[in-house]
């Protein structure tokens, strides 16, 4: 809170004068002329800050002046100009007025006089009351003032009077060591103002310290303690709720704060020694005596100070960072509220509850302020970070030139694993491996100046080696926490910190010393042992004290930064605490599995399928409350994509490797399960009944891919293999799927899929009840803190209005008004005039991202999403699943396309998985590796790095962006013909390279047309694989067609030959004639030989001419001949025209049908037929292939039959 007034506790004000003025003078030294004053290190810092807070808090006055006087100001902080500025402020300053005189530097006692001298810039110890600035002749000049209200503020050395404050040696030590004590000024110090404030009842006068105590300087605050307190309670601190601040209320917030903060600096201090000596070292450090300020006032008269500005007080900078992938923790939600509320930390979570994958590596990173962060290799491999120009082993420090200032706290949950070369590493709840030297370097190389570290990592044994460790540099200000909670109790240590966090009192704080011995009696009664280490010379807060004016104040709604709505995200296991709403079918589902080994989950698209199973479902089960011993089961998840067996492997062999040791190479456990299953249904079964959990629950999502993505090979050895699992080990196997309604008459021409299917199956209903509505928009937003506007909740509910697939357009809504909130609120009017009303949402939002683009990048985010979606047949289009190097083509460079990626993801408009292989680590991996480093500070050199991994896949967000954006909708009616096209011809490049490029998987015909005319005009928008692919089928055309060209001249040569020889014979009389009839012979036979080859050169007319010449031919010759001798040719050659008939066609295509045709009619004459399509579109055409009108128009069914008239001619 910023100050309104600074004002005296008296109850009776005079009123206030209009023209009354406050005059100012502030003194600071820090350097002596004269060697037996040893120089200072804060005291110029201390005037500074003084001046710049009194600024801030005066701005209100109607007048006000301020000298000041420094080492760096205009006006030194000599004699002479001081002398000036108090004489100018005493004789100026009127009745009405106040003044206010600040020193601090050194005070020393004149021996021959008895009298406080200030000292100066060039005071001189020998002659003090000529050089000096008596303390008495300063009260003496503010006698003669005619001003009403009269403060001196002092925060000299001598105000304890142990020793000159602040010296060089004492700023190494801490203590002090070897300045000589010199005559304790206080008493006649204490006396003079004394004597003073009983002739003027305006007069106030406040000291750093009391008699036989010191002035305390802490490098940490960059202030002595006294006027870093001063100043924070001018900066609203000290104000109550009105804004004003009393001179009483100012004192003691100060008088509070420096004891406070001495004595949690002399808690560390012990805790520290209690270190030391556990080591066997003998070097302990001394504790602070008490420093506690001093007053002097009589009669109090009326001191005002008003103020205008609206200045934010400066909080200390606090980030901290929960790195916990405990899916339904009870504790994570209270921990980030307490974090958020009470500890004044703002709150960063990994994993990301989002679309967006973040390192975890970069949100260590930002945490604690690391300026270059540098990375080796892809992102889940165990790294070595190194600065450039850093060798390897040697630890970086904080960057050159950068300040340490703020506080960081880094909570770790994870499990620890040893490598295959010895190494301990940290494993995360997404498989990522943190190797403890790299964690060491992050910490090193931090900005932030203090640092918390909490490792929870339940059965863990050598966590000792990790303190030690990651211990911190001598002086860092560094508590690391570190403790293994027992496998049957996994939450003691979160819930010990929760506890002990809560129980804190909020008026003095908790310092980690302090939170430190908490711990250790709480988790001592669970048998839990605290591995602890502290450092540094600073007071580490984890939950900062409150001061007095603060304690009242109404708390404001606690917005921990946590969004609990998923947009356009399926809710996850890890999702469970905020997913509400579905309670009824939740249970219906747990009864319908408890009874049963298989469980379809059907639904529309967007009614919430895989949110209800994921998060519902299986999270219950991982509960083990609703089901008995369901807690031990083994539960996995996956999507069966284009190879659906390829998928069930790596799920089968990620969940494998949860409970073993990273020695375990995860690919050879993939490797293993595929032997398995390649083995069938017997496989399957076996390693089902090798597991030591009692039941695999497998959950098969989105199974519609299977008709969709995945070819009709794998799809019937992937359903043979569930199915038989499910009949051969019905006791040990439950199978889970989630069916879009519209995929289900495909699932019931599979006969044992049908069966399964109609004995257990739950619908779940696209639309909810007004109160299930509710408790989806209020409870998750209650989880965290959130206070909902009741005018929203009413508005949202009348926008939904029972519409069919509005339950994902609500969740994206609340999200859009969750990231533009109000602190702590969620509001109407965010809904109404930024977020646009849910109607339309989405599609503003889509086309808003998609203008924001660049023209290439626009052009590039439509290549992006016609790729990124599943043209249906028969059904809706779907979204498409594809690998990141499937959209690499020559069109679009790798930079747009990263580029516009970004923009999409950002959006959340695409969704990007960093692949189905569970991450490993190696020997190789964990080495240091310090020769290449890149940079990953910047996000997006961050995110192409992400992408980079051939592993990535990238999806449309949510199929409601395929239905509900227009511009989307208009790219795929105009390229859906061609799309279909292409994607046939990238299917058969893919099963071509799949055969080792064997020719018979080569296009050929009309196919191989088709492709051509897609290699030609859209061959920039290829892959090169499928550019390959075209190309050779081309070249073995070329080739067929060369070697046809040759048989036919082969032929011609032979037929040429034979006439000759025929004529040439002509007159040789009956020799010549049977000569004769055996060359015509043999030329039948070319001919049938060329039909053929024609024929299989996809030649048909050419052919049927070659075969009508042969039994032309064969007609000539004469009967008896042709009954004796050329009756096999007679079969050949009529066999050859009949094969020619028959192959031979003219191809014409029925232009008007979208979608398969499934119905052909014609008319007994033959010159109308009529054709009928899924589409419903019925076309007629007349002879010649001519379109004839239809009578009747469009059809309406996906099915036709055909009704001539009587006369033929109309069907």
């Amino acid at each position: 809170m910023c100050p309104a007034s600074i004002g005296t506790s008296q109850s009776v004000r005079s009123p206030k004068t209009q023209n009354a003025k406050l005059w100012l003078v502030l003194v600071g030294v820090n350097h002596y002329q004269d060697a037996e004053l040893p120089n200072l290190c804060y005291s110029v810092m201390d005037c500074q800050g003084l001046s710049e807070a009194l600024q801030e808090a005066t701005q209100a006055a109607d007048q006000a002046q301020m000298r000041v006087h420094h080492d760096n100001a205009e006006q030194p902080p000599t004699l002479a100009a001081v002398q000036a500025s108090l004489e100018a402020m005493v004789c100026q300053a009127q009745r009405q007025d106040t003044i206010l005189l600040y020193f601090s530097g050194h005070g020393v006692q004149d021996l021959p006089s008895q009298q406080a001298v200030l000292c100066l810039a060039d005071t001189h110890k020998d002659n003090l009351l000529t050089t000096g600035l008596p303390l008495a002749s300063i009260l003496q000049a503010f006698g003669r003032c005619s001003a009403r209200q009269q403060l001196v503020w002092l925060d000299a050395c001598h105000s304890g009077g142990m020793s000159l404050r602040g010296t060089q040696a004492e700023m190494q030590t801490g203590m002090q060591t070897g300045a000589a004590p010199l005559p304790d000024p206080m008493p006649p110090m204490v006396s003079v103002l004394r004597q003073r404030a009983a002739q003027s009842n305006g007069f106030y006068a406040l000291l750093s310290c009391d008699q036989d105590q010191r002035s305390w300087e802490f490098p940490q605050l960059g202030h002595g303690v006294f006027t870093y307190y001063l100043m924070a309670g001018l900066r609203g601190r000290a104000a109550n709720a009105q804004g004003i601040i009393e001179a009483d209320s100012l004192y003691r917030y100060v008088y509070y704060q420096t004891l406070q903060y001495i004595d949690k600096t002399n808690q560390q201090l012990r805790l520290i020694n209690q270190q030391k000596r556990s080591k066997g070292d003998a070097q302990l450090h001394r504790e602070y005596p008490l420093q506690t300020p001093k007053r002097i006032v009589e009669g109090v008269g009326e001191i005002t100070l008003d103020l205008k500005t609206v200045s934010v007080e400066q909080y200390h900078l606090r980030q901290a960072l929960l790195i916990d992938g405990q899916t339904n923790s009870p504790t994570k939600l209270p921990l980030s509220k307490v974090l958020r509320q009470t500890g004044d930390f703002d709150l960063s979570y990994w994993p990301q509850p989002s679309d967006e994958k973040e390192d975890v590596r970069a949100a260590i990173g930002k945490c604690l302020k690391i300026e270059k962060n540098f990375q080796v290799d892809g992102p889940k491999s165990v790294q070595s970070m190194v600065s450039p120009g850093v060798e390897p082993g040697v630890e970086p420090g904080v960057e050159p030139g950068v300040e340490p200032v703020g506080t960081a706290l880094l909570y770790v949950r994870g499990e620890i694993k040893t490598t295959e070369i010895g190494d301990s590493v940290l494993v995360l709840a997404d498989g990522t491996h943190l190797s403890r030297s790299w964690l060491r370097q992050m910490l090193r190389r931090s900005t932030m100046a203090q640092q918390i570290v909490v490792l929870d990592c339940p059965k863990a044994e050598i966590l000792a080696e990790w303190v030690e460790e990651l211990q911190a540099e001598i002086g860092r200000e560094q508590c690391l926490l570190a403790a293994a909670a027992p496998a049957s109790a996994p939450d003691a240590f979160v819930q010990a910190l929760l506890d002990t966090l809560s129980e804190a009192d909020l008026p003095t704080g908790l310092p980690v010393a302090g939170w430190i011995t908490q711990l250790q009696g709480r988790l001592a009664l669970a048998g839990v042992t605290l591995h602890f280490w502290l450092s540094g010379n600073s007071v580490i807060e984890v939950i900062p004290g409150r001061t007095a004016s603060r304690r009242g104040e109404a708390q404001p709604p606690v917005d921990i930064g946590l969004c609990p709505y998923m947009g356009l995200r399926a809710f996850g296991t890890g999702d469970a605490a905020f997913f509400f709403g579905r309670e009824t079918l939740v249970q219906r589902l747990l009864q319908a599995l408890n009874a049963q080994s298989f469980l379809a989950v059907v639904g529309a698209s967007g009614s919430g399928k895989s949110s209800v199973v994921q998060a519902g479902l299986m999270a219950q089960l991982r509960q083990g409350k609703q089901i008995p011993g369901s807690k031990s089961w083994w539960t996995g998840s996956f999507r069966p994509g284009a190879n659906p067996l390829q998928a069930l492997a790596i799920s089968l062999a990620h969940q494998s490797m949860d409970g073993k040791s990273v020695e375990v190479d995860g690919e050879t456990e993939r490797l293993q399960v595929e032997g398995l299953l390649h083995l069938g249904v017997e496989g399957f079964v076996r390693w089902l009944r090798m597991r030591l959990e009692p039941m695999v629950v497998l959950v098969v999502d989105q199974f519609e891919e299977l008709f969709t993505l995945a070819s009709e090979q794998e799809r019937q050895q992937f359903l043979a293999l569930m199915m038989g699992a499910i009949a051969h080990a019905s006791d040990r196997f439950k199978l889970i799927i989630t069916l879009r309604a519209d995929f289900v008459s495909a699932c019931l021409d599979i006969p044992a899929l049908a069966q399964r299917l109609q004995q257990s199956s739950v619908f779940v209903p696209p639309v909810l009840s007004e109160a299930d509505y509710r408790q989806i928009i209020l409870r998750p937003a209650e989880k965290v803190g959130l206070v909902v506007e009741p005018e929203l909740v009413n508005v949202l509910l009348q926008d939904i209005h029972q519409g069919v697939g509005n339950l994902p357009l609500l969740e994206f809504v609340l999200e859009q008004i969750w990231e533009q909130r109000q602190p702590g609120r969620l509001a109407l009017q965010v809904y109404q005039e930024q977020v646009g009303g849910l109607k339309g949402a989405l599609e503003r939002k889509a086309q808003a991202v998609y203008d924001s683009l660049a023209p290439a990048a626009q052009d590039c985010a439509r290549w992006i999403f016609l790729n990124l979606t599943q043209l249906g047949e028969g059904t809706e289009d779907t979204r498409r699943r594809v690998e990141k190097s499937e959209l690499m083509v020559a069109k679009y460079p790798e930079k747009l396309i990263d580029e516009t990626l970004q923009a999409l993801t950002t959006a959340k408009l695409v969704v990007l998985d960093g692949g189905d292989e569970p991450p490993r680590i190696t020997a190789d991996a964990a080495k240091p590796r310090g020769s290449h480093p890149a940079l990953i500070a910047d996000r997006s050199a961050s995110f192409s790095a992400s992408l980079s991994t051939s592993a990535v896949t990238i999806e449309v967000a949510h199929e409601i962006i395929i239905r509900h954006w227009s511009t989307l909708r208009w790219w795929l009616e105009e390229n859906r013909v061609r799309l279909r096209s292409q994607r046939q011809v990238e299917q058969a490049a893919l099963a071509w390279m799949h055969s080792d490029h064997q020719p018979d998987f080569l296009l050929r015909g009309v196919p191989l047309d088709a492709a051509v005319d897609i290699y030609i005009n859209h061959t920039d928008e290829l892959s090169q694989d499928v550019q390959t692919f075209v190309e050779a089928g081309l070249a073995q055309r070329e080739a067929e067609q060369q070697k046809t060209q040759q048989q036919l001249r082969q032929a011609k040569r032979a037929i040429a030959l034979i006439s000759t020889l025929a004529i040439g014979v002509t007159g040789f009389g009956g020799a010549t004639y049977w000569q004769q009839q055996q060359g015509r012979l043999r030329e039948i036979e070319t001919l049938n030989a060329l039909s053929t080859a024609q024929l299989a050169n996809h030649q048909s007319l050419e052919s049927m001419v070659s075969a009508v010449q042969a039994g032309q031919q064969l007609q000539a010759i004469p009967k008896l001949l042709r009954r004796w001798q050329a009756q096999p040719l007679w079969a050949q050659t009529t066999g050859t025209l009949q094969q020619a008939v028959n192959l031979s066609f003219e191809r014409n295509r029925l232009e008007a049908h979208t979608q398969q045709v499934n119905a052909v009619a014609y008319s007994p004459d033959g010159q109308l037929l009529a054709s009928g399509s899924d589409d419903g579109q019925l076309e007629s055409v007349a002879s010649r292939w001519h379109p004839a009108e239809f009578y009747g128009g469009r059809g309406q069914g996906s099915r036709c039959d055909r009704a001539q008239s009587n006369n033929g001619c109309h069907v």
